[in-house]
């Protein structure tokens, strides 16, 4: 994967998302990210630090603030669990719940 640079767009979201421009590893996640509004991608710049990716992989909440569709649409694509787009938030979650994790040795 490549990297990209990106900062919060201040939409209303309890992804972990950086709050200052930063470098970061571009994966479906991010990019559902910026699909979604949520983070806007500014010009490459080597000198900004780099923020884990894994920070950003985070199950959403459930309930309450930050358990949007949108939230769980991201979070799904980026672990790679099977769903439509069309889904609902609901279904999203029944199938993160549902999803067969393969675990390695």
């Amino acid at each position: 994967m490549s990297t990209v640079r990106v900062v919060a767009t201040g939409k209303r979201t309890l992804a972990k998302v950086p709050t200052e421009p930063v470098t970061i590893e571009r994966t479906p996640y991010i990019d559902g990210l910026l699909r979604l509004g949520v983070l806007k991608r500014l010009p490459l710049d080597s000198s900004d630090p780099e923020t884990p990716t894994s920070a950003l992989l985070r199950e959403p909440p459930r309930t309450g603030k930050g358990s949007s569709r949108a939230n769980w649409l991201a979070f799904l694509t980026s672990v790679g669990v099977p769903h439509l787009e069309e889904d609902s938030r609901e279904t999203l979650i029944r199938r993160y719940d549902e999803h067969e994790w393969e675990v390695g040795d």
